[in-house]
């Protein structure tokens, strides 16, 4: 993940290739950026995420992550304009794991030590 930082007005922002966290005091807004594709999932963007809670959960000073899409949508889902999205190429076996780790965000998201919010727009 590349991650830059900058500190303004006591706000912190993380900006990776899909995602932008920023923090501010306690909390902790992720904001889902691929708005062209109304930020549908690619594995890419999952690994995003995925680090991104990860990071969050570390850091006891965040006391509640918010969570909210870039443009008219929160997410729409698997973003099927990618190669073979649907495993037909791949071995069951590939399969399944991509729809465990994809089913597996919302126990990562229950996990966290902090409250998650969805502002779904």
């Amino acid at each position: 993940m590349r991650v830059s930082s900058s500190t303004r007005r006591s706000a912190e922002v993380w900006v990776t290739t899909e995602l932008q966290i920023e923090r501010l005091e306690a909390i902790a807004l992720i904001t889902l950026s691929r708005p062209r594709r109304l930020n549908a999932l690619t594995s890419d963007f999952l690994d995003e995420i995925y680090e991104a809670l990860d990071r969050l959960d570390r850091d006891r000073s965040c006391r509640v992550v918010v969570i909210t899409g870039a443009g008219r949508g929160f997410c729409s889902g698997l973003d099927i304009s990618q190669p073979d999205p649907l495993g037909q190429k791949a071995s069951v076996v590939e399969v399944l794991q991509r729809q465990e780790r994809t089913a597996a965000i919302a126990s990562k998201l229950r996990a966290l030590h902090q409250p998650v919010i969805a502002a779904v727009n």
